[in-house]
């Protein structure tokens, strides 16, 4: 095309280049953050949340036996809020964890398994003599293993893809930084074979005219000498432009 041959036109193109390539690093940039903002630490987050949650229920089943050794009537109170926040959590881990088939396969049955648990606790709680003691050692502690491996094995599971998301984070982000470097270095690169040649070539061309006229107009004032210049762009025009008009008339 006639416009990329003109100086206007060349340099247009190479500082669209670099602006193009700016553009990359930027949008690059904001893919990143968005990446890490949506994936960043939901995994850590929800291992979190089921260790709490885990605690919770241990706390429960602690409170249960100091209400029924101990006797102290407090410890109900305990009893039913730790196992109402373990509840909860768990509940919220499953929310947080909802795309992890392995998670929610293994969670699959967890009201059931808590309600069994908890329906034995609250009756235990109820009947309060030696009966229950016999039944928390026995029954009720069957029912709070077969639970807690619930939150066990999810705090191993939720362990791992922790794992595998601060991995997939570092490949992502070293990626990243491969790529912008790369860029960096294209953009210096460029940047400075622009600062170089763009203002030599266009000099040279330019002392090729001056140094034409002046061959002109010193000595005998030969018009019949030329300037020669094979170039499309504007010094080029400018040479045959100026030779035309040093060209005699006779």
């Amino acid at each position: 095309m006639k416009i990329f041959r003109t100086i206007r036109g060349r340099y247009t193109l190479a500082f669209g280049g670099l602006a193009l390539i700016f553009l990359v690093v930027v949008i690059s940039t904001e893919a990143l953050v968005h990446y890490l903002q949506n994936s960043m630490g939901k995994y850590a987050s929800g291992a979190s949340l089921i260790q709490n949650a885990d605690r919770d229920l241990y706390q429960s089943r602690l409170a249960l036996s100091t209400f029924l050794f101990a006797h102290e009537a407090q410890s109900k109170e305990d009893v039913l809020l730790n196992a109402q926040q373990a509840f909860d959590r768990m509940q919220q881990f499953r929310l947080l964890t909802g795309d992890i088939t392995e998670i929610t396969n293994l969670l699959a049955k967890f009201e059931a398994t808590y309600q069994h648990w908890f329906s034995n606790t609250t009756e235990i709680m109820d009947q309060n003599n030696d009966v229950a003691m016999m039944r928390f050692i026995d029954e009720n502690q069957t029912a709070f293993i077969n639970l807690r491996s619930l939150y066990d094995e999810s705090e191993g599971l939720i362990g791992k893809y922790a794992t595998l998301e601060r991995q997939t984070i570092n490949e992502y982000t070293n990626r990243f930084k491969l790529i912008v470097g790369v860029l960096a270095i294209g953009v210096l690169l460029l940047s400075i074979s622009l600062a170089w040649f763009a203002p030599r070539n266009i000099s040279r061309a330019i002392k090729q005219v001056t140094f034409g006229v002046r061959q002109i107009s010193s000595g005998d004032g030969d018009l019949t000498r030329r300037i020669n210049s094979t170039k499309l762009d504007e010094t080029g025009e400018l040479s045959r432009e100026t030779r035309q008009f040093c060209r005699p008339s006779w």
